[in-house]
């Protein structure tokens, strides 16, 4: 599942049968040509470039009319490799280019239910390792994550869009919910689901601490003029967020909301009622007092109107939070470390991650299975 030495030759039958089915039925298929072209430095660097399966000309991303069925595609590409193999491209854009193989793309629109996370430099080529970022990312969102063509990136297919107005990228992690296409090898990481699953309150997580959070901090140190953080891990005995329980975790989520809407009161109220905690009441009653809108009486009558099987859990707090900027703290883990998945990669010890980010990686998973496990 590393990249050829020689050329990729495209999903094999195994492979185009891990590919999964509920991409299969949207006509937002493209072929594409893997080339190695030179980046701005002079380096070697591999690009994708979509191809239209009919004419064998370059598509785009964002033009319907260049695309075609998964069929079409499936059907077309020995013929594109037959073709490129005889006459391959030399040049893209007017820079000198290398054939590297060709294969199949699925465009994602605002139109389909479905986003990328894309997560690069993430694997070892040579030894198949997972860095550790990437695997609690993995872990976190548990939906369908391949292997890239490249061998060195894991893509990550979920149902979910991206905050409305978050940005898409920030260091090795991508998130696109349309305007690209993702290049389909069936390479299936080994115990992630086989189908792409709902996850936008994870994702929502996700993108909260390994890309918005992160450009705020770039962008405050920059505006201070100061030299970047040390990429080495901050010590957690220092950290006055080191402190976790549930009851604190959840009290740090409600001070980002504000409790002035109706519907998002109610909502919390719910979430904390569901949880069967006997200091829920008294959170819920505390928060809903930073409202003007405070009414003791009208508070005692909805708290009793809540039933428990509303759905409604701290995984929603926790989303609604994150909206509004909420990061988790952090959790000691006491000689524990994350289980490794029997035909997983393993992650790797060394992270180079900003301290912010390998702290909040580390937290994350954790949060989200406190929000499981409760619900």
């Amino acid at each position: 599942m590393s990249i050829p030495l020689s050329l990729y030759t495209g999903p094999t039958a195994a492979d185009l049968a891990r590919i999964p089915e509920a991409l299969q039925s949207f006509s937002q298929w493209v072929l594409f040509q893997l080339l190695e072209v030179p980046d701005a430095h002079g380096a070697l660097k591999l690009t994708k470039i979509p191809i239209h399966p009919r004419t064998f000309r370059h598509g785009s991303s964002t033009t319907s009319a260049t695309w075609g069925t998964y069929a079409q595609c499936v059907a077309r590409l020995p013929y594109a490799l037959d073709h490129w193999r005889c006459t391959p491209p030399t040049t893209y854009h007017e820079k000198p280019a290398t054939y590297r193989g060709a294969g199949l793309g699925f465009v994602f629109t605002a139109d389909d239910p479905f986003m990328l996370v894309d997560l690069d430099h993430s694997v070892d080529p040579a030894t198949g390792t997972v860095a550790t970022w990437a695997y609690d990312i993995v872990t976190t969102l548990q939906s369908y994550t391949q292997r890239s063509v490249s061998g060195t990136g894991l893509h990550v297919l979920v149902q979910a869009t991206l905050p409305q107005g978050g940005h898409k990228q920030h260091g090795d992690v991508q998130m696109w919910d349309r305007g690209r296409f993702c290049a389909m090898t069936g390479w299936h990481l080994a115990e992630t689901p086989d189908t792409i699953e709902a996850r936008q309150s994870q994702l929502a997580m996700v993108h909260s601490v390994y890309i918005e959070q992160p450009k705020v901090d770039t962008a405050a140190t920059q505006r201070k003029g100061q030299a970047p953080a040390p990429r080495s891990p901050r010590s957690s005995t220092n950290d006055p967020r080191s402190t976790w329980d549930e009851r604190t975790c959840v009290e740090e989520a409600l001070r980002h909301i504000p409790a002035e809407d109706r519907t998002t009161w109610y909502t919390m109220g719910m979430a904390l009622h569901a949880s069967g905690h006997p200091w829920a009441r008294a959170v819920w009653d505390a928060w809903s007092q930073t409202s003007a809108k405070y009414d003791a009486k009208d508070q005692e009558r909805v708290w009793q109107s809540f039933r428990t099987d509303g759905g409604i859990t701290f995984g929603t707090l926790f989303h609604e939070a994150a909206m509004y900027g909420y990061l988790p703290p952090m959790r000691p883990v006491h000689g524990q470390t994350t289980p490794s998945p029997t035909h997983t990669p393993q992650p790797q010890d060394g992270d180079r991650r900003p301290p912010r980010v390998q702290r909040l990686r580390t937290t994350l998973p954790h949060v989200l299975q406190l929000s499981r496990r409760i619900a």
